[in-house]
């Protein structure tokens, strides 16, 4: 069982600290003049039931935002089961009846589809590990929970990924080592049960993404206790298995669908913290590494979060430079151009950590949570509310 004990900001900040040829071509593009833009950042406070959360799961899908647990600021435990909806369309914090929903849990899985929201295992008080699932549908206000094979095991820090209009549970923890992973198609409310097999052993703190209506990208983080920079293509049709050519190790890494390109960013390696990224172009199983920000200070930025700004490149906020202050710029990134731009505006959120970068729809996007200074201090604090950005 847990012991009752509220999380301060400084504790928060150390349990972030501690988690977190054609083998490699190297970009040659020089970074070319900054430009500047006028993108409008808009402040929304949230109610005093929505509180200020780090380290939440969150997604963005048709003008929503859907963030799940985290760690809420004066909270007894580090578990939470809560919900926080935000319709962008309408301005709103829609309610969320906790009622039928997931028990409060760490290390849960967590992904939208169809602007529902799934909730899959995690680490619960009284199970180490559990192999539940939740659906939460906004447009009902109600959680459901889905009937899960028993077979399936029981596991935490699993990714949770849509591919095409299906869910792939994959890789995870257990206190028996997990020998199984599972797809799941909620218009059948079908599961398909799998076996690990050679090349597809399970990992943790690994990138998972779907790249489209059957392909599952797999790449990094921890078999047992090897860190691992290599990975693999599955198709969930023809069961066809494709390795990723290797590059140097990370776990924890951010990663994007980018076009024809998926993105690595950030991770820790085999040194420490890795403060740049690098881009698999898929058609030609090459990487090619990014060039760095043009800011002495960026070489030793972690936990910065990244969103996709359309196919052909992504925006870059937040972080913290080490054990120094916090980055409040927002940076973009163009694939064509190899080359960073600093987007400026008037006003901008305070810098962190912890925090939530999504797309709510074409050309607005959402900070949310986390992390940071309070503005004109050095004192650490739990960000509320939401800021959206127009661009």
């Amino acid at each position: 069982m847990y012991r009752s004990r509220r999380f301060s900001s400084v504790i928060i900040l150390r349990l972030f600290i501690g988690l977190h040829s054609s083998l490699l071509a190297s970009s040659c593009a020089t970074v070319k003049d900054l430009w500047n833009k006028d993108p409008a950042w808009t402040f929304v406070p949230a109610p005093d039931r929505v509180g200020a959360m780090t380290h939440s799961l969150c997604g963005g899908s048709g003008g929503l935002l859907m963030a799940f647990g985290g760690i809420e600021e004066g909270a007894e435990s580090p578990l939470s089961g809560r919900m926080v909806v935000y319709d962008g369309l309408q301005n709103l914090w829609q309610p969320v009846d906790e009622k039928g929903g997931p028990s409060a849990r760490n290390f849960a899985s967590f992904t939208l589809l169809d602007q529902k929201a799934y909730v899959f295992g995690g680490e619960t008080a009284p199970n180490r590990e559990s192999a539940d699932a939740y659906v939460y549908d906004p447009s009902a206000g109600s959680w459901s929970s889905l009937p899960v094979p028993q077979s399936l095991d029981p596991r935490k820090q699993a990714t949770l990924t849509r591919v095409g209009s299906e869910l792939v549970i994959f890789g995870g923890k257990g206190v028996e080592p997990v020998t199984n992973w599972a797809h799941y198609r909620p218009g059948a409310a079908h599961w398909q049960m799998h076996s690990h097999k050679t090349g597809l052993a399970p990992r943790v703190a690994h990138i998972a993404l779907g790249l489209d209506e059957s392909r599952l990208f797999i790449w990094g983080g921890f078999e047992g206790k090897e860190r691992r920079g290599d990975g693999f293509i599955f198709d969930l049709k023809s069961f066809a298995v494709k390795p990723v050519p290797p590059f140097p190790p990370r776990a924890n890494a951010r990663a994007l669908l980018l076009g024809d390109h998926v993105l690595v960013w950030g991770g820790a390696g085999a040194h420490g913290q890795v403060p740049n990224g690098a881009l698999l172009n898929l058609n030609s199983l090459q990487w090619t590494t990014l060039p760095s920000i043009p800011d002495s200070h960026f070489q030793e930025l972690q936990g910065a979060e990244v969103v996709a700004q359309g196919k052909d490149g992504f925006l870059l906020f937040g972080g913290r430079f080490g054990s120094e202050g916090f980055n409040d710029q927002l940076w973009s990134y163009d694939i064509a151009g190899s080359q960073w731009s600093l987007i400026r505006s008037d006003e901008n959120p305070p810098g962190r950590m912890a925090h939530c970068f999504v797309n709510l729809e074409p050309g607005k996007y959402v900070v949310f949570g986390g992390l940071g200074y309070e503005k004109g201090t050095q004192s650490l604090k739990q960000f509320d509310g939401l800021w959206i950005l127009d661009l």
